[in-house]
């Protein structure tokens, strides 16, 4: 346990770093996506798509910073 917590003390890069997170998040969401029956996967797109409005609309500007 010890050897591979002095294995995390190295700095990794910002982008190393967004890739293991995007790995981390992407393959359960392929699973879930792949095990979905039709209807699911479709209120899965519907979700998506009004998150994805309500950050144009700036509904979550408090949560997510504006760039």
């Amino acid at each position: 346990w010890r050897s591979s917590c002095n294995k995390m003390r190295d700095p990794i890069s910002q982008s190393h770093a967004l890739g293991l997170i995007v790995n981390n998040l992407t393959q359960p969401l392929r699973s879930l996506i792949s095990n979905a029956p039709i209807k699911s996967f479709i209120d899965l797109t519907e979700r998506a798509e009004c998150i994805e409005a309500g950050i144009e609309n700036g509904a979550f500007d408090a949560v997510i910073p504006v760039k």
